[in-house]
């Protein structure tokens, strides 16, 4: 079924829905400092010395953020995820068949 807005409604529904992401994406760039701290801290409570040594960074939490949303939105699918890596490598103008 079709729903049919006017140009009104479409741009109500656009920042609306896009307020709503830019909140999430704060959010879990908060939770990813977060582990970063809490993972780091309970490290270095346990005797690991974390001078330049980073085992849960922020840029590997992120992947690994990435790799668990893209998995549970392909559920499986494989050519859904196929679809996914060619959406966001054509978005980032990268070639993905080296």
């Amino acid at each position: 079924m079709e729903k049919n807005f006017t140009p009104e409604q479409i741009e109500m529904i656009n920042r609306i829905v896009f307020a709503h992401i830019d909140r999430m994406n704060e959010k879990a760039a908060e939770i990813v400092e977060e582990t970063e701290r809490a993972t780091h801290h309970e490290l270095q409570e346990n005797g690991i010395d974390m001078t330049d040594f980073s085992p849960a960074n922020q840029s590997f939490l992120m992947v690994t953020l990435i790799q668990n949303l893209i998995d549970r939105v392909h559920g499986g699918d494989m050519t859904v995820a196929q679809r996914l890596i060619t959406m966001e490598a054509k978005r980032l103008n990268v070639s993905v068949n080296e």
